[in-house]
């Protein structure tokens, strides 16, 4: 329910009292319901002018003709109402040009819906739209009594190249799900950077066909880096601790009288610059 008011003047500029107004659904010959209120008293048409000129009327949203009377002429002009805000209910309020609007306030459940009721439209959220100078935008979800400025923070500070955070507060899980059988990725430089698959297996610089349980891809021939550098700062650890059953056959087992036969080496470096060779091959 919206109103619309106006003054009907003269060429001249003079206000014209005693004019007869009437409004029409838009398109048609058919008198609207048109009300002197807020949607509670019904006018009867048609609506003379003041002695200001003025006439005004409510209606409900949409698209209406209006034609005036006066001395013999007729003026006519075409007025579309519509109310942005409206209560649907005691417990919401519709924002939209629709009786189900995109943007639906639910007090009750003090809920804010973005596109309730869409079907292939878009909906979406922006902060800072149309900004022309540099400044901070930012969520903050306040969940506790704990953290009174924020439980969890997703937040940029103004400039072009600042650092975007995902901040977490208290002692439970920052957790990132994906709850049916997709995938989660990481990139960086619009590349994958980090892939953990719906069996659970890491690829690091690889996006799909994970062939183990952590794969490392170094797929550049030309990086000059190695695919695994490990940094022991304790010296009196292992460098790699193997955690498995020795057997025959296993992935482990006791060299007894089998005999290695070398057929490779893996290149290996060790501190102070040393290359060195690992070797590989068969037993029998």
């Amino acid at each position: 329910m919206q109103s619309h008011k106006n003054t009907l003047l003269t060429r001249g500029g003079e206000v014209v009292a005693g004019a007869s107004v009437y409004v029409y659904d838009g398109g048609t010959a058919v008198e609207a319901t048109i009300y002197s209120d807020n949607g509670s008293t019904v006018i009867t048409q048609p609506i003379a002018t003041t002695d200001d000129g003025e006439f005004e009327f409510w209606a409900a949203d949409g698209q209406y003709d209006i034609s005036i009377a006066y001395g013999g002429d007729t003026e006519s002009y075409e007025v579309t109402l519509f109310d942005p805000i409206r209560g649907g209910s005691t417990t919401d309020i519709k924002i939209g040009p629709s009786a189900s609007p995109a943007l639906f306030l639910d007090v009750s459940a003090n809920q804010l819906q973005v596109g309730k009721g869409l079907s292939t439209e878009a909906a979406s959220i922006e902060i800072g739209t149309g900004r022309t100078g540099d400044g901070f935008a930012g969520i903050d979800a306040i969940t506790d009594a704990s953290y009174t400025n924020y439980a969890w923070s997703l937040r940029r500070a103004g400039g072009a190249n600042t650092n975007t955070q995902l901040l977490h507060r208290g002692t439970g899980e920052l957790e990132i799900s994906a709850l049916d059988a997709g995938s989660v990725t990481l990139s960086t430089n619009s590349t994958t950077a980090l892939t953990v698959d719906s069996s659970q297996n890491i690829g690091i610089g690889i996006a799909s066909s994970i062939a183990a349980k952590t794969h490392i891809d170094q797929s550049s021939t030309t990086a000059a880096i190695p695919v695994l550098y490990l940094d022991q700062a304790d010296i009196s650890e292992e460098m790699i601790e193997f955690n498995t059953t020795i057997g025959t056959g296993n992935a482990i087992e006791a060299i007894g009288a089998k005999t290695l036969t070398t057929t490779h080496f893996i290149k290996v470096t060790l501190p102070g610059a040393l290359t060195r060779y690992i070797p590989v091959g068969t037993i029998a």
